[in-house]
């Protein structure tokens, strides 16, 4: 019996030794580098550049599969400054913590934040005295800006007949957050 018990108190212990550091735990210093060297190759290799001034975050967090043991990743994150606003997501790196294998390279620059589509909205709304209910909106990234297409109809329905849909394009400025223009266009 105590051999018993002194086996799983061992078993305890080697296992706990083997585990990695807890989701959202402060990164050691060896293992946030190394997570930072990967990251930095796997964007460079895709061509992938970094602005001046840009900051990055090493975050552990722990990955849980439907039908397998979960493992723990570190995630760097690559941000742009914006004066007065949140920083701009520009690239997400993805490392199996276990073996420093590279799961996922995303560029979060093809993504539309809500606070993009929330500047396009204010001014939408500004101009053309709609609520959320009075429309519908499509977004869409491009190089530096953010097009967001406000759907809607003022127009009357005729049983019978197609109704033209009217629609207003936001350009909005990925950088700053303006809105650059905003453009009437009818179907």
């Amino acid at each position: 019996m105590l051999h018993r018990l002194s086996c799983l108190v061992l078993a305890v212990l080697i296992g706990a030794c083997a585990t990695a550091p807890a989701p959202n735990s402060k990164l050691d210093e060896p293992t946030r580098q190394a997570a930072l060297d990967k990251a930095h190759k796997a964007v460079a290799k895709r061509g992938w550049t970094l602005p001046d001034g840009y900051k990055v975050t090493v975050e552990r967090s722990e990955f849980i599969p439907e039908l397998q043991e979960s493992w723990y990743e570190d995630i760097v994150t690559f941000t742009r400054p914006r004066p007065n606003k949140s920083a701009a997501p520009l690239y997400r790196v993805t490392i199996r913590s276990s073996t420093g294998e590279v799961t996922g390279v995303d560029d979060e620059r093809k993504n539309v934040q809500d606070e993009e589509v929330a500047a396009a909205r204010r001014a939408f709304e500004q101009k053309y005295h709609l609520t959320r209910k009075d429309y519908i909106t499509i977004s869409g990234p491009t190089d530096r800006n953010v097009e967001v297409t406000f759907l809607f109809d003022k127009v009357p329905r005729v049983p019978g007949r197609l109704t033209p849909q009217r629609h207003v394009v936001a350009i909005v400025d990925r950088s700053t957050l303006k809105v650059k223009s905003l453009t009437e266009r009818y179907d």
